[in-house]
């Protein structure tokens, strides 16, 4: 938006896969993809101009999901071999990539909290799972409740203590932390096609 208008369309650079999801940090100002050759890439803003792309590190296999983490230093892909992975920045350059837990469904979207210290998928039996940082280092993957259908959104908040989903009938549902235990599924409302 510039003015209270919306304006564009403008390129940023890069071409994704055909299959490519994309991943913004909160700021806007770092997008993530996946490019022809599926490594997972990156546009920049720098002085005020997008630039790149930039392969960041990693690959990802067909239909892989993608989420970021809001400062854009996290970035969450299925590897080819079907294995959660990521890329993070350490000292200013990008590192990995590194298994992180966990066998996400093919059509399984990645949803990362703020701080990208959870990542939530579906799993292959369909169940919503989690990993996340425990001393440093990944734990997981563990199951938090609902049973995800197939093509199923995923999101987290920025706490990743509420996970929604459309659950096996169709119905939008979450999973959510109560006295520090997951709880759920329950219906939100609302059905999806």
């Amino acid at each position: 938006m510039s003015n209270g208008a919306w304006q564009g369309p403008s390129g940023l650079g890069g071409q994704p896969r055909g299959d490519s999801p994309l991943a913004f940090n909160a700021a806007g100002d770092h997008i993530y993809f996946i490019d022809g050759s599926g490594d997972v890439a990156n546009d920049w803003v720098s002085n005020g101009a997008w630039q790149g792309p930039s392969g960041i590190g990693g690959k990802a296999r067909a239909g892989s999901g993608l989420a970021t983490d809001a400062a854009g230093t996290h970035v969450a892909f299925v590897d080819t071999n079907g294995n959660l992975a990521n890329d993070w920045v350490s000292n200013g350059a990008w590192q990995g990539p590194s298994g992180m837990g966990g066998l996400p469904r093919g059509d399984s979207p990645l949803a990362f909290n703020a701080a990208g210290d959870h990542i939530f998928f579906i799993d292959g039996s369909g169940s919503v799972a989690n990993d996340w940082v425990s001393n440093g280092a990944w734990q997981g993957p563990s199951g938090i409740g609902g049973k995800a259908r197939a093509g199923s959104g995923l999101a987290t908040d920025a706490a990743g203590t509420h996970v929604a989903f459309v659950d096996t009938n169709g119905s939008l549902a979450n999973d959510w932390v109560s006295n520090g235990a997951w709880q759920g599924p329950s219906g939100l409302g609302g059905t999806s096609r």
